[in-house]
């Protein structure tokens, strides 16, 4: 072919000129970027100044007279006759089309490979370190056990690369794409892999120690047993990535994606998770001992027998989260959200630093309600033991939280129902055997008969409690000769019983409400009856209604605070006309 004709073709967009004859052409200073040449015979052709960045030179004929520039005849050469003998130390490479060469075990020591086609190419135990491969093709490439360190891959393509035992030490890896690269068992310590799309990337066992990875996509990457500490993956995406036993002590991970990652027993002894978002991430078993996780979005994830002990939590969503065993020891969740919170009484809140949460997202139902009420030292430890050990059980389905409590409640009362029933019956007894007095021909006959009556009484149930102690004075009302008749009231049995059993009732209802606003605060009317009314056993609710009925509601709304009055008295009057 004419030079010209060749130029003219190239021109309007051919590129493979495979088995042309282009003997004794002049095409020197020609822009010749990624043309095929494979198999054309250049004898007597003069390509000097010739750009041939990306060009196919396999099996093309050259003879003494072919003028090519040094570094093109030398890829010639590389690409034609192999490696042997060559010292390839700090040579310029850049632009080269060099597929599937081997170069196992060649010492490219800064080498310039900046833009080099080195895809498919074997480069087993070879020396790349402090070489430049910045945008450098080597997907499918083979670096098993190559030393690559401090040399620079910025925008270079390794998919799919084998890099297993690898030395990356201070490589510069930036905005490269390694999807699906294999990093097994490889040295990346102190390497920056920012911007760098990890994609599905095998780098389990890895050493990242204090490697950066800032706003790098390592969604489903497998980093299990891989060590981090004191890495920086800051705004990086780790979307269901396997981090399970990796070493993250001393990480910085702000602002990282974790959604639904796998973090089981893993190590975060210190690490920071400013505003990090874990939602349905899996820290089983993982040590956060002193782990900041402030303002972070931890919902639904499962923290089950982690340990948390004096980490930061302050602000944080914890709504749906899974605490079951988790130890929360002088932790600090002051602001933070923990609606449907699920633990149980394994779940260790001692010491624990808070002076006020959330049961609604977006900073809605505060506890305590009013904004410049704080809980005191150790009161949010307090509380939440108490309803530990009351109910004991997993908090689930917060629509339909009453259910789960009822249907505990119900099998309480089960389970004591011979105890409450036998204690039913001889506070019965009791008061019959009080009112059943016939006659009497004096007060100091009254006094006498009363303290024997009660004196046996207490004698024959001091073990099952609710007996009357009566002291002082007694006054008799209805009285005829000397004798009280039937239907009488005894002034200062009666009516101190009366009192004590609303003071007592009232006092129970009131901390059964409070105990309802901490679990459900937007709980109905009916809901807030139907609970207090499942956990006051028949006995007590029977004495309530009696002692309302004999005239004592002002003084229920004496003993109920002021929140409590009339749900109180609708309770007890509701004990009265059972549907």
């Amino acid at each position: 072919m004419e030079a010209r004709e060749v130029l003219q073709q190239y021109k309007v967009g051919r590129r493979d000129f495979s088995g042309e004859d282009f003997r004794n052409i002049d095409i020197s200073g020609a822009d010749l970027k990624d043309i095929n040449l494979e198999e054309v015979d250049l004898s007597g052709a003069n390509l000097s100044g010739a750009d041939l960045q990306g060009a196919n030179l396999r099996n093309t004929v050259v003879d003494e007279v072919t003028k090519l520039d040094r570094k093109w005849s030398l890829v010639w050469k590389i690409v034609n006759r192999g490696c042997e003998d060559l010292n390839l130390r700090e040579v310029d490479l850049s632009g080269a089309n060099l597929n599937g060469i081997d170069l196992s075990e060649i010492n490219l020591r800064k080498a310039n490979l900046s833009r080099t086609n080195l895809s498919q190419v074997n480069l087993r135990e070879a020396t790349l370190k402090e070489a430049s491969l910045i945008g450098a093709d080597l997907s499918g490439a083979n670096l098993r056990e190559a030393q690559c360190q401090k040399a620079n891959f910025s925008q270079a393509n390794l998919s799919k690369t084998n890099c297993i035992d690898t030395n990356f030490c201070q490589a510069i890896i930036q905005e490269a794409e390694l999807v699906g690269a294999i990093f097994y068992e490889s040295n990346l310590s102190y390497s920056n892999l920012s911007y760098s799309n990890l994609i599905k990337t095998d780098l389990s066992q890895a050493n990242l120690r204090k490697a950066t990875l800032i706003k790098a996509d390592l969604s489903k990457a497998n980093l299990s047993q891989t060590n981090l500490e004191e890495a920086n993956l800051s705004q990086a995406i780790l979307r269901e990535a396997n981090l399970s036993q990796a070493d993250l002590d001393s990480a910085i991970l702000n602002n990282i994606d974790l959604t639904k990652a796998n973090l089981s027993k893993a190590k975060l002894f210190k690490a920071k998770f400013i505003q990090a978002k874990l939602i349905g991430a899996n820290l089983s078993i993982a040590e956060c001992r002193k782990a900041n996780f402030s303002e972070s979005n931890l919902r639904e994830a499962n923290l089950r027998q982690a340990d948390f002990s004096e980490a930061n939590l302050t602000q944080s969503d914890l709504r749906l989260t899974l605490v079951l065993g988790t130890d929360f020891d002088r932790a600090e969740l002051t602001g933070a959200c923990l609606e449907d919170w699920h633990y149980n009484s394994e779940t260790k809140l001692n010491n624990v630093i808070c002076e006020y949460f959330y049961l609604k997202a977006n900073k809605k139902e505060r506890c305590p309600y009013t904004l410049n009420k704080f809980f005191s030292t150790g009161e949010f430890t307090k509380r939440f033991s108490k309803i530990l050990e009351i109910i004991d059980f997993i908090f689930r389905n917060g629509e339909n939280w009453y259910e789960q409590e009822i249907e505990i409640m119900k099998k309480t009362i089960m389970d004591r129902e011979e105890e409450i029933k036998e204690k039913d019956r001889a506070i019965k007894s009791y008061e019959e055997r009080l009112l059943d007095v016939k006659y009497f021909t004096s007060s100091n006959r009254l006094t006498t008969i009363i303290n024997k009556v009660e004196s046996n009484s207490v004698a024959e149930h001091k073990s099952q409690g609710d007996t009357y102690n009566q002291s002082g004075n007694f006054g008799i009302g209805h009285m005829s000769d000397g004798a009280i008749q039937r239907e009488a009231k005894v002034a200062g049995v009666l009516n101190e019983a009366d009192k004590r059993s609303l003071a007592e009732i009232a006092e129970e209802i009131q901390q059964l409400l409070r105990q309802l606003e901490t679990q459900n605060p937007t709980a109905t009317d009916t809901e807030k009856q139907t609970f207090v009314t499942l956990a006051i056993p028949q006995n007590k609710r029977q004495r309530a209604v009696s002692a309302l009925k004999s005239g004592s509601k002002e003084i229920l709304r004496e003993l109920l605070d002021n929140p409590y009055v009339n749900i109180g008295i609708a309770i007890i009057e509701g004990w009265q006309n059972p549907e």
